[in-house]
Formats: C-alpha cells, structure tokens, sequence
C-alpha cells in the first residue's frame, strides 16, 4: 500500500513539475479548477477545487486507509476507511503569490464492519494560505479544528467512545496544481 502512496504522489510532483516549465497565459484570477494531494500524512488526502466566484470554491475531499483488525468484531483484516468531504473555502488576495483563506470543512469517517457499517461525522473550521510556485502550482498549508461526533455504537476511529464529541486540532500541507 505504501507503493501506492509513493506512486500517486511521484505521479502527483512530476505533472506539477513539467507544469513547471510549461508557459501558459493564464492569470490567477482565471484559475478555475484545481486538484491537490496532501503530502503530510502517509495516508493521501485528494482535494478537487472548483471556483464558484473569484474568491469562493467548493472542495470535495476523498481519503482513504487500510485498517486491521484490533476488535474482531468490528472488522475483518484489511478493510479501508472511507472520508468523503466537502468543503466552502473563502480566498484572499486573488492575483497575488500568497493567497490567505479561511472556510469550514465536513467529512464522514466510513468503516464497513463484519456486520454493520460505523461512521463517524466531522465539522471543521479551518484557514490557512497558500503559496503559488507557478501559474498552476501552489503549495498550502492549513491548520484545522476537528469536531468530531462518533457512531452511536462504535466509532471508526476506534479510539473514540461511542455517542461522544471530541475536539482535535489538524495540520495539512499540500501541492496543488490548476488547469
């Protein structure tokens, strides 16, 4: 699984690069569609943005991990936790190298078990900024609060009480290109 991760993002930094060395006439506030991968943990977050306005865009998120077994009747070997999101983000400054942005993020944490399926919700604020490299690359970073609200039975997260709400705080860093 692991050369998978390192496939997707080698895959990911080449087409950023040889963008790179691509001239395109395109100005920032022209940028309309983006996609991006967080390389700050080793389980890969794809990001898609879209630019509804010059300063708003909708971002759908999809992660996913392979999980083990520790209860065995949660899980069997080698099931995948899904995290479909979505997010409203606000940008600063568009036609400038340094965009700030501030929005709210919601995900689900999915994890089918032996018998029933357990998801988990979470409600994030975040802000951040971003750093544009070239016309189509820009590297992000963003700080996030967590809320999270677990399954009424048993959280995905498996370290987390059931029927409870946690405050967590995150950090991602990632590489976007735009077409």
């Amino acid at each position: 699984m692991k050369r998978r991760y390192r496939f997707l993002t080698i895959v990911f930094m080449s087409i950023a690069i040889a963008s790179l060395t691509v001239t395109n006439s395109a100005t920032a506030k022209s940028r309309k569609k983006g996609i991006g991968l967080s390389v700050t943990d080793s389980n890969p977050i794809f990001l898609f943005r879209f630019f509804v306005s010059n300063s708003i865009s909708i971002e759908p998120t999809f992660a996913f991990r392979r999980v083990t077994a520790r209860r065995t009747d949660l899980l069997s070997n080698g099931n995948i936790r899904w995290n479909p999101g979505l997010g409203v983000i606000h940008h600063g400054r568009i036609g400038s190298d340094f965009r700030p942005f501030a929005g709210v993020r919601a995900a689900l944490d999915i994890l089918a078990g032996k018998s029933k399926v357990r998801i988990d919700k979470m409600f994030s604020p975040v802000f951040g900024g971003e750093f544009f490299v070239s016309e189509n690359l820009s590297i992000a970073g963003e700080y996030q609060l967590n809320i999270t609200f677990t399954d009424k039975n048993v959280s995905p997260s498996i370290d987390l009480r059931a029927s409870s709400t946690y405050y967590s705080t995150a950090q991602l860093l990632t590489v976007n290109f735009y077409f």
